[in-house]
């Protein structure tokens, strides 16, 4: 019998694949866009850390120029776009088709947060059982968070997501996000 970890990486690598073909162009047209608007690559790679604490290079249309100044200032217009839809977050398909992602799961860190984290946050380990997604029980439930005190929230909800994951949790956390995309609401 297939486990729902094994029917889960087959939907997603299915549903993955097919988005990126059907969105093919949309994805092209974004990066074309930011080449245009603003100088440097159109993918921005940045390191963080995913199931069983191993690191992996997260992907996602660059929405800032590079340099010192704050990063609020240097987010582009374009960018502000992109982040308030998620269309920064499409090329993470690519993490989900390689495997280090699901579409659900709790969102990867970076790798100074996760080592703060992990040395503050009790138990902080735990959230690192599943692969980490796109979406998750902590982005419907409280948003994007800062802050030790916020992030130990935040490990209470990817804990309570890893302890009892499953095929409606999962469609309810989808189900969830969908609107969020759509209003440009969130964040």
């Amino acid at each position: 019998m297939i486990s729902y970890a094994e029917s889960k990486r087959a939907f997603d690598l299915l549903t993955a694949l097919a988005l990126a073909l059907l969105i093919a162009p949309l994805l092209l047209m974004v990066a074309a866009m930011i080449r245009a608007t603003s100088p440097g690559p159109a993918l921005y790679r940045q390191t963080r850390i995913g199931r069983h604490g191993q690191p992996f290079l997260i992907y996602k249309f660059r929405t800032m120029r590079e340099g010192e100044e704050p990063a609020v200032r240097r987010i582009t217009p374009a960018g502000h776009i992109l982040r308030r839809y998620r269309v920064d977050e499409l090329p993470q398909i690519l993490n989900i088709i390689q495997g280090q992602m699901s579409w659900v799961g709790p969102r990867p860190e970076m790798e100074t947060l996760a080592a703060l984290y992990a040395e503050n946050l009790p138990g902080y380990h735990e959230r690192h059982a599943v692969p980490p997604g796109i979406t998750g029980w902590a982005q419907i439930n409280q948003g994007h968070v800062t802050g030790i005190d916020n992030a130990a929230i935040k490990l209470t909800l990817d804990r309570s997501y890893a302890a009892r994951v499953s095929p409606w949790l999962d469609l309810l956390i989808l189900a969830k996000t969908v609107p969020v995309v759509l209003s440009g609401s969130g964040r």
